[in-house]
């Protein structure tokens, strides 16, 4: 149930009643067994798509997978698959390009819905970051291997889940992005590493749709949400539940929504919206003034180097 605050802070401008049918449609989720991630793969399944949940758990997909058939609202549903990826490793996403790869034709939607937030400084077995790997270094891997196969949509879409930490923790200056040494590094603290990684999914969307115009590839922020990513967070969490109470900030149901805007409505096609940022709820807005073309540049080319250097190409 939504709190009183609901309809003033986010209005109804989309809902899931809006969401035209995606029969035929295939879609990629990451983190689709969990949060904005699980109730954004069940519209989806809702309105009759393929959609394949990628996470690490098989467990944890089993149970999303029975719990959205479960709770299917017709019997003319699609269907919803589990393939493993795990952000933390560069091989574990080639290995789910490859099989994803060699049992579809085609991607329609790429939904980098998977992340962490404010975690420790911890370098991954490939050196990175973990929250820079997870959050950006691994969707820009698995972006690009998938590339063959959103080539093959007629309405290809790829949607970078951000958020608007990469306003309040991350500002602009000269040296940012200046080099993988500086990006990777522990910049401060938990907070403005997870601000750098939500600030790099814009820059990618936005970089990419300059780079591939025939891809609408956007990037959002879902909202302040109640879901896993406050787990670790102590009291958070329970101011959380408080404010998701009262309406102000969102339930995952709702958090879903300016993605799947992203992800399903024909605005995106019709008016050929690509290259932009988007807040609940699917509203346009303006990210900070450290979205720019220098920025985007100098991530794209860094995070190139990233994998030039441990010899991973980024083409099966």
């Amino acid at each position: 149930m939504r709190g009183p605050l609901y309809p003033f802070v986010y209005g109804y401008k989309f809902t899931t009643a809006n969401i035209p049918s995606m029969a035929g449609k295939v879609i990629v989720v990451t983190g689709g067994n969990a949060g904005i991630g699980l109730e954004t793969t069940r519209e989806l399944f809702n309105k009759g798509a393929k959609i394949y949940i990628a996470c690490r758990s098989q467990q944890k997909a089993e149970e999303a997978i029975k719990n959205i058939k479960e709770t299917a609202l017709s019997e003319t549903t699609g269907e919803v698959l589990y393939l493993p990826l795990d952000l933390m490793s560069f091989a574990s996403v080639r290995q789910f390009a490859t099989q994803f790869s060699a049992a579809e034709e085609r991607l329609d939607v790429l939904i980098n819905n998977a992340g962490i937030m404010a975690v420790d400084y911890k370098l991954t077995k490939d050196g990175c970051d973990q929250q820079l790997q997870t959050n950006h270094l691994s969707p820009f891997l698995l972006t690009h291997l998938l590339m063959p196969k959103l080539s093959h949509s007629g309405d290809p879409r790829i949607v970078n889940v951000s958020s608007i930490a990469h306003a309040r923790y991350f500002k602009n200056s000269p040296d940012n992005f200046e080099s993988f040494e500086h990006v990777n590094g522990e910049l401060g603290g938990p907070w403005p590493r997870y601000g750098q990684s939500k600030i790099s999914n814009i820059l990618f969307a936005n970089e990419l749709a300059k780079r591939h115009p025939s891809i609408m590839s956007n990037s959002c922020h879902p909202g302040i949400i109640d879901t896993g990513l406050y787990s670790h967070l102590g009291v958070m969490s329970t101011f959380m539940n408080v404010f998701a109470t009262v309406g102000a900030f969102l339930r995952p149901a709702d958090g879903a929504l300016t993605q799947l805007y992203l992800a399903t409505s024909t605005d995106i096609r019709n008016h050929k919206i690509t290259g932009k940022y988007y807040v609940p709820l699917a509203k346009a807005s303006t990210p900070s003034d450290a979205v720019n073309d220098i920025n985007a540049e100098r991530l794209w080319g860094i995070s190139e180097k990233v994998f030039a250097e441990r010899n991973i190409t980024l083409t099966l």
